[in-house]
């Protein structure tokens, strides 16, 4: 299983929370022995404390469940002893509800920590053109290197041309007429990412569009086709268009593509405007 957060962020919140409770520790801590020495800690007081434990507690709750795939976590941080602190008297109260607080922020510490390793790392969703091994001429051309051949973005070069050319750079065989019920236009393993063989979908689009920004209506009914494309048997999907590509269209495949990961798949995207294009096949000596 994946987690539901990169290792790197999950890390990072986990020490903001253990600062938080230790923060929370301190406060409780001098609060009491300053107003115990001058006689005026109260029973409200007391209760004051244990709401800020209490938020602590929930955080601590909401993370947990922010990070790992399973219940497991959860149910190993709750199994915590959680004396009745309000039937104590104030004295005890407050050396109880410190100990649960110290044990739960060392709990946190150490069941997080203890059970990272246990679930893959989450992928990254989004993947860039430059990411990719096959593509990686790319990295030399800049967008100001292309940008005659483009006006506003928009690169006026038909489908069955860059599907070609996209074939012949990734070394596919086989051209895939286009006939409007496919999953996808181009589906391939031959792409590579830091060394590794990974299958792709692509969903193309040309100038044959007629249109300058690519919104969803223009990827089938409903966006039906980036429907149909995160259907295809594949762990890298692709959207190519000749001009700007909208972010409706990018935040749909982004949540289909998280989705994916969240169900234990692999699964990652990446997007291809009009720059993109122009600058891969000027790379590879198309334009």
């Amino acid at each position: 299983m994946q987690l539901k957060k990169a290792k790197t962020r999950i890390e990072c919140e986990l020490l903001d929370l253990l600062n938080a409770g230790y923060s929370i520790l301190d406060t409780i801590q001098a609060e009491f022995i300053n107003k115990t020495r001058q006689g005026t800690f109260t029973l409200e007081d007391d209760q004051k404390q244990c709401a800020l434990v209490d938020q602590w507690t929930a955080f601590a709750i909401g993370f947990i469940n922010s990070v790992f795939p399973s219940s497991f976590e959860l149910k190993t941080f709750s199994r915590l002893l959680n004396p009745d602190v309000a039937a104590l008297s104030s004295i005890s109260a407050h050396h109880a509800l410190r100990s649960l607080l110290q044990h739960r922020i060392n709990m946190l510490d150490q069941v997080v920590r203890s059970n990272l390793n246990r679930y893959d790392d989450l992928r990254v969703l989004r993947i860039y053109i430059d990411d990719i091994d096959n593509f990686s001429k790319i990295r030399k051309v800049k967008p100001e290197d292309v940008s005659e051949l483009l006006v506003n973005g928009y690169l006026d070069q038909p489908e069955d041309f860059i599907q070609i050319s996209l074939e012949e750079i990734l070394d596919v065989p086989f051209h895939k007429k286009d006939w409007g019920g496919e999953i996808n236009d181009l589906y391939t393993s031959n792409i590579l990412l830091d060394g590794n063989r990974v299958a792709a979908a692509f969903l193309l689009k040309g100038n044959g569009l007629r249109k300058k920004v690519l919104e969803i209506k223009e990827c089938g009914k409903n966006g039906d086709q980036i429907v149909r494309l995160l259907d295809s048997p594949a762990q890298l999907f692709v959207i190519q268009f000749v001009g700007s590509i909208s972010d409706y269209v990018v935040k749909d495949i982004e949540g289909k593509v998280n989705e994916n990961q969240l169900q234990g798949k692999i699964a990652q995207y990446c997007i291809i405007d009009g720059v993109d294009t122009a600058r891969l096949l000027r790379a590879y000596g198309r334009l």
